[in-house]
């Protein structure tokens, strides 16, 4: 085989070729295990919510008996974002909904804020009936509690943004008023994010939210939807989703 002869190099190839068809049969019978431990998952996540949810409703009947409206409207708020949550039929929505979807999360933060919160929706009528993804509200709004939020502080305000930006292109913006981020890793995070989808990989858990909405609204759309992070003067911390859409909302091609 270490020969330069027909012999020795048809054995090589051989070898390669066994070599590559066994990686082959590895990684399909990797992707058989993956997928049906995800089934399992996903049969444990259409059972536990269900009973979760219907739960949540008798606790809130029971609050509304004993007067306390403050803990319905609490009950209520999470029960919305499970039933949001939980029906896995839609992967795309008009955005009013992805909009009360996250009315309901922010409804429960400003709570255990004790309302050291202020959260303001300067939302376009005109794009409430743009389809989106699911569930790309969320990951921005959460951004702004693990990295920016500052609950021993001043009230936070946080402020969320949809309007069209010459009628083509959807405009999203999630902007807060807290700690910022480090230059240098705003940088690197910019860069990152401006990469390809095929390069486009998240480290660890750092970004992984971003990332992921990054991810879906290309793969939905095209390269062309763009994330832009960015901090506000004098303090704050920004995210810009770019969607692009033709006159009247459809999806360009």
């Amino acid at each position: 085989m270490k020969g330069n002869d027909e012999l020795s190099i048809l054995a090589r190839r051989f070898n390669t070729m066994m070599q590559t068809i066994t990686d082959l049969i590895m990684r399909v019978y990797k992707l058989e295990i993956a997928n049906k431990t995800n089934q399992m998952k996903a049969m444990q996540a259409q059972i536990n919510p269900h009973f979760l949810n219907n739960a949540l409703q008798s606790i809130g009947t029971l609050a509304l008996h004993h007067q306390a409206p403050r803990v319905y409207s609490l009950i209520s708020s999470l029960a919305k974002m499970m039933r949001y949550g939980m029906n896995m039929n839609e992967a795309i929505v008009p955005l009013s909904e992805e909009v009360n979807h996250v009315k309901a999360y922010m409804e429960l933060q400003k709570q255990r804020f004790s309302n050291k919160l202020n959260v303001t929706f300067d939302i376009d009528e005109n794009t409430l009936g743009v389809p989106v993804p699911k569930i790309i509200l969320q990951p921005l709004v959460e951004n702004v509690f693990k990295h920016s939020f500052e609950p021993l502080g001043e009230v936070g305000e946080v402020l969320i943004i949809s309007k069209w930006l010459n009628d083509h292109e959807l405009i999203i913006i999630v902007q807060d008023d807290g700690l910022g981020v480090d230059p240098n890793r705003l940088s690197e995070l910019q860069h990152k994010l401006d990469k390809p989808s095929s390069q486009l990989m998240p480290d660890g858990q750092d970004n992984i939210g971003l990332i992921n909405v990054l991810l879906r609204l290309r793969l939905h759309f095209s390269e062309n939807a763009r994330m832009i992070v960015s901090n506000q003067p004098p303090r704050g911390f920004s995210v810009t989703l770019h969607i692009p859409y033709d006159v009247g909302g459809q999806e360009l091609s």
